[in-house]
This record gives C-alpha cells, structure tokens and sequence, in this order.
C-alpha cells in the first residue's frame, strides 16, 4: 500500500485527502519514484529549484 494526498476542488489544507493506494507495476519506458520525505511545500524553493521566478535578495 502506498499513500498520496488529493484534491478535488480550490480551498485550504481541509480539502486535502489523505488516500491509500496500490501502486501498479511502471509500464515500459516509465519509471516508478518511492518519495523519503517531503521538505519544503513553500512555492519560494519549488521555483528557485525550477528557475521560473528570479530570487532577489536585499542587500540589508
């Protein structure tokens, strides 16, 4: 069994579902990702990480 969270309309974290699972067998040419842990669900790191937003720091 494996556990991921969804969600099915806008709002706060009490949309969120927690939801247990069976992951399936990768198909060819696919691959399959086992998460250890989650650090960081702020959007500053994901788009640092990604490059989509320059970060600008101040010079205090």
């Amino acid at each position: 069994m494996a556990t991921r969270i969804e969600f099915h309309k806008h709002g706060g974290p009490e949309v969120l579902q927690v939801v247990e699972f069976v992951a399936g067998d990768p198909a060819e040419h696919e691959i399959q990702v086992e998460n250890k842990a989650i650090v960081s669900t702020t959007s500053i790191p994901t788009f640092a990480a990604a490059s989509i937003r320059p970060l600008r720091f101040r010079a205090d």
